[in-house]
């Protein structure tokens, strides 16, 4: 049995990290789900408690998904956040008033 070089090695694992980013793509279903549990934004928000949105766009790519939330607030307030391996980073967030 032949010794595997580096650059093999490194084939393989870039291609088991690619078909686990496949495979784990987060979900609309899935953002709305964390952006209620992290922020209390919802679509119909019908309580105090809660915050409406009034706009987002979403991109579900193979690898990743990025999303986008506008809040019905004034002054309007969003958060960005990329999606990958089901879990969601905030690349942009000023849900706080910070604009």
């Amino acid at each position: 049995m032949r010794k595997m070089k580096v650059w093999e090695y490194i084939v393989i694992a870039i291609t088991v990290l690619g078909v686990l980013m496949v495979n784990t793509v987060p979900s609309d279903e899935e953002y709305h789900t964390w952006l209620e549990a992290q922020y209390k934004i919802k679509k119909n928000c019908d309580s105090i408690r809660c915050i409406d949105y009034s706009s987002e766009g979403i991109t579900s790519l193979p690898f990743l998904m990025i999303a986008e939330t506008n809040t019905s607030e004034s002054p309007k307030r969003s958060i960005k956040v990329l999606g990958v391996y089901k879990t969601f980073f905030v690349l942009e967030n000023n849900l706080n008033g910070e604009s």
